[in-house]
Parts: structure tokens; sequence; C-alpha cells
């Protein structure tokens, strides 16, 4: 009897921790919570004051769908921290200056495209509808 309250009581306090102190909190640091892209494509630049910027490119069906490319660096100061590239979309998070760059393909569909940004920072995330017109 005593084992097995000892038990629940360690799994309530270890629920009650894990769900009031969120370890990572949902903050868009001055990033907008949707962006519309040209059909002919382009670049758009978000200014961030968020840090140790990272992410990924993801569907409507919440699946992962970018590759991870590793970054080009011609100048250290400048250089792109993390590169991501979906179908038509490349994601490019800088951390000097806090930036973060997206460039896409012409939108030939003739349809609007839809994905979403999943974007990681220091003890931060957030979620960014990216659109593209047709």
């Amino acid at each position: 009897m005593k084992k097995h309250l000892f038990t629940s009581l360690a799994m309530v306090i270890l629920t009650v921790a894990f769900t009031s102190c969120c370890w990572f909190t949902e903050d868009y640091h001055g990033l907008p919570q949707q962006v519309t892209i040209p059909r002919v494509g382009g670049e758009i630049v978000l200014a961030t004051d968020c840090g140790g910027l990272d992410g990924n490119i993801i569907n409507s069906k919440m699946e992962t769908i970018s590759t991870r490319i590793a970054p080009e660096c011609n100048d250290t100061i400048y250089c792109d921290h993390s590169i991501v590239k979906g179908d038509w979309l490349t994601v490019y998070f800088n951390e000097i200056p806090r930036r973060i760059r997206l460039v896409a393909e012409p939108n030939t569909t003739g349809r609007m495209r839809h994905l979403v940004l999943s974007v990681d920072g220091v003890m931060s995330y957030c979620y960014i509808n990216v659109y593209q017109e047709r």
C-alpha cells in the first residue's frame, strides 16, 4: 500500500512540475505569426531579438519536411547559423545580425501554397505560417 501511494504521489509531483514549469515558452520575439510571399518568389527578411535561432519547415500534418544544409561561411561574423530547405522554401537562420531569411521559388502550381516554419530560440519557440500567392 505504501509503495503504491509513494509511486502515485511521485507521478503527481512530476506531472505538476513539468506542466507548470515550462522550460520552453511560446514567444514570437518580434516575429510575425504569418508571412505571405508573392507568386514570383523572392526573399523576405525577418528581424528578431531571439538568440540561438534554429528551426524546421513542417507541413499541415505537422510533419517535418525540411532537410538541413551545412552553411557556407564566407565571413565568420555574418555566417548563417543554420539552413533548412523544403520543397519551395529555403530558410536561413542568422545569429549576427539576428534574423531569419526566407527565400521562395516562383509558384507555378496555380494554387496558394502553405508551409509552417517552426522557429526555436533560446528557451522559446514559435510557429510562423508561410503562404505563397497563386
